[in-house]
């Protein structure tokens, strides 16, 4: 484990953390906050058609959001704060808003890149526009093995550990190989539904999890109203100032802030990872930039409402970070304002928030064995080995499942960050097309789909 904290310490300080800042920047400033000049197309989005007989946008972002909303946006928060300071926050934020725009560039690609399948809905995702898009199969492969270990595998165990250390507060009698078989047998039903299954099962559930753990949050910041002010400018501090000293004995500066913040930032809301647009890749738009304008919302709602409704709370209820982390501090810093039934509420919505990520991790997963081998057989042995490695997961502590989500995380990055680079004439020009038929009074702009495949030399699909 001390080898992943150095890695990790290079790759989150400046070695991933700074190529994704850059990067986010440079396109916010090119396509001129583009989620914020189109806010009211990316609200009709939501309605938007099928192309054909495929997964809709909405059920598709339902999804997506169901793999953004998970143990990140309760455990990731409290273990940023408590390794972090307040300070994490901030820049989680900042992965947040530029990564809104990161999130419309490689949605984009992984429209622009997806195939057909037989059953009729899409497939894509990293791999694809790597092998396809930048014409080198073998950094495919690579990226396809990183999302497979990394999503597929490493964040499965993460969500499935955050759910078991919720359940072991309200139920301590419960084992935890005993929460993990539950959760093996219902995320198996549903991942080896296919994704119409997954988006069906997502629609249903994400809506009605995100806007109620968002009105309990609501609730709390409304009746501490003159405490917000102190709370914003304690966590925009603590990010900036060298030497900031919170919470006793301990000090937290910029570089732990930044460190945590951008790492958890990123594993929470994915923009940047390359591993949302897997499951974006699915939907029937008719247009790539119609997903890419959802995909913001979901960085949007993950981070923006969820996250930051945790990481205010868990500040404002003067819960001691330096010393409990993970969901107990979750459940500690709901505690104070809500007695008994906290522990139960951070436990039941880890359950949705989790149980969500998971199925989509598992789904994710087996997109990139798909990719790799395109053998039903390879593909049944890896879910059989995900599903098992769901009954491990309680072995870890959420400190040391964070450190390996963190390498995960950032070795992805990186080859996701290369790819946009290297493709971001084809975003560039994908959205100039979006928004020329929408000055022409078209409401739901239309892709020419062959065009693109046949300037790009892509075998029909």
């Amino acid at each position: 484990m001390k080898i992943v904290e150095s890695l990790n310490s290079f790759l989150w300080s400046w070695g991933v953390s700074i190529p994704i800042l850059l990067f986010g920047i440079a396109a916010t400033v090119i396509f001129r906050v583009p989620w914020a000049r189109m806010f009211k197309q990316m609200l009709r989005n939501i309605f938007a058609k099928n192309a054909k007989d495929g997964v809709s946008p909405f059920k598709t972002v339902c999804a997506t959001i169901g793999g953004q909303v998970g143990t990140g946006n309760v455990v990731g928060v409290a273990t940023a704060i408590g390794t972090g300071g307040p300070g994490a926050l901030f820049w989680m934020w900042i992965t947040a808003f530029l990564g809104m725009t990161t999130m419309m560039v490689e949605t984009t690609l992984g429209q622009l890149y997806k195939r057909k399948k037989e059953d009729g809905t899409y497939i894509g995702g990293l791999a694809y526009f790597v092998s396809d898009g930048m014409k080198l199969k073998w950094l495919g492969k690579i990226a396809a093995f990183l999302v497979a270990i990394g999503t597929g595998m490493v964040t499965v165990m993460t969500c499935v550990n955050g759910i078991a250390d919720a359940v072991q507060t309200v139920m301590p009698e419960v084992r935890p190989i005993y929460v993990g078989i539950i959760l093996a047998v219902c995320a198996g039903f549903i991942v080896f539904g296919g994704f119409r299954r997954l988006a069906d099962f997502a629609s249903a559930v994400v809506p009605f999890m995100t806007a109620a753990y968002v009105i309990l949050a609501f609730i709390v910041l409304v009746t501490h109203l003159p405490q917000i002010p102190g709370i914003l400018a304690l966590v925009v501090k603590s990010a900036l100032t060298p030497q900031a000293a919170f919470g006793g004995a301990v000090g937290y500066g910029i570089k732990s802030a930044f460190r945590y913040g951008m790492a958890r930032g990123i594993f929470s809301n994915e923009a940047g990872q390359g591993t949302t647009c897997t499951i974006s890749s699915a939907s029937d738009a008719r247009h790539p930039v119609t997903q890419a304008l959802l995909g913001s919302l979901g960085v949007a709602v993950d981070t923006l409402l969820v996250c930051t409704a945790t990481g205010i709370i868990i500040l404002l209820s003067g819960a001691d970070y330096t010393q409990v982390t993970g969901a107990a501090l979750s459940q500690m810093a709901f505690g104070v304002f809500f007695g008994n039934m906290a522990p139960w509420i951070i436990a039941t919505a880890l359950l949705f928030f989790a149980f969500t990520s998971i199925v989509s991790s598992l789904y994710n997963g087996g997109v990139q064995v798909q990719f790799l081998t395109g053998n039903t057989m390879v593909l049944r042995v890896y879910t059989c080995l995900q599903i098992a490695v769901i009954l491990v997961a309680c072995v870890f502590s959420p400190t040391e499942m964070f450190e390996l989500t963190d390498l995960s995380a950032g070795l992805m990055s990186l080859v996701n960050v290369i790819a946009m680079v290297v493709l971001f004439k084809q975003v560039k020009a994908c959205i100039a097309d979006y928004e020329f038929q929408l000055k022409q009074g078209i409401k739901e702009p239309v892709f020419d789909w062959d065009k693109f495949r046949r300037e790009q030399g892509i075998e029909d699909s």
